[in-house]
């Protein structure tokens, strides 16, 4: 019983460190303002985001909200163009990762009527 309290500690310390470390190392893409500035809002990550700017059938919204202690999350809406939104959903992708790179999924959902809101959370 004793290793296993042992063992069960030493994991959740392993757990801990390891978040710490990886936070130090994508801690310059936290907030918005600052991931926007390594990835501009007029340029697209990916081939597929770089696209959808120019996209006949899908509407792309690219927006900064500014929340209560004045920081900033970058988010994307995409709507679809001539077309009845029949459903919402909120996209939330991977921890420092950004909305970018998951375009062209996000606007076959687009396309089939749903509007999206894709959030690069802090």
């Amino acid at each position: 019983m004793l290793l296993l309290i042992l063992l069960v500690g030493l994991g959740c310390a392993a757990y801990i460190g390891i978040g710490r470390w990886l936070e130090r190392r994508v801690a310059h893409t936290r907030l918005g303002e600052q991931r926007r500035a390594l990835f501009p809002p007029e340029v697209g990550i990916s081939p597929g985001a770089q696209d959808l700017a120019n996209s006949p059938d899908v509407e792309l919204e690219k927006k900064l909200y500014r929340i209560r202690d004045g920081s900033e999350i970058f988010f994307h809406i995409l709507k679809p163009k001539g077309k009845k939104v029949t459903h919402a959903l909120v996209f939330l992708h991977g921890y420092s990762s950004t909305g970018d790179l998951y375009m062209e999924f996000l606007a076959e959902l687009a396309r089939s009527g749903m509007m999206v809101l894709v959030p690069d959370l802090p």
